[in-house]
């Protein structure tokens, strides 16, 4: 068994991490991500993103922890398969990079986390 709160600061670790890289290097983190290279627009939305992420985040550590972890808990999955899965499958043309196998590793464990909160 894990603490809801695990779960919750495990959330905010991984994805703080995607929020800070789009708020404060969006192309980085695009071109890290996706073989491709991040325009000005893409970057400008990617900052957007980034921006609602940490809001999220805010959230999820403000509510309590029932609330939380059941938000936290549908948000990892729907971003697992929006993410990685959709990702892969190259779903509009799409193409990662190396560095987003890392998704891998942090959804199962994020997953794992929040099943074991339950």
């Amino acid at each position: 068994m894990v603490e809801p709160a695990t779960a919750i600061k495990a959330s905010t670790a991984i994805f703080g991490l995607y929020a800070a890289q789009m708020l404060l290097v969006p192309k980085f983190m695009i071109e890290q991500n996706f073989k491709t290279v991040a325009d000005p627009y893409t970057a400008f939305f990617a900052r957007v993103c980034g921006l609602f992420c940490a809001s999220y985040l805010y959230c999820i550590n403000t509510l309590d922890a029932s609330t939380a972890l059941a938000i936290s808990g549908v948000t990892t999955v729907l971003c697992s398969i929006l993410g990685p899965v959709l990702g892969e499958l190259r779903v509009d043309g799409i193409e990662p990079n190396t560095a987003h196998g890392a998704v891998y590793v942090l959804f199962p464990l994020l997953q794992g986390l929040h099943a074991l909160a339950l």
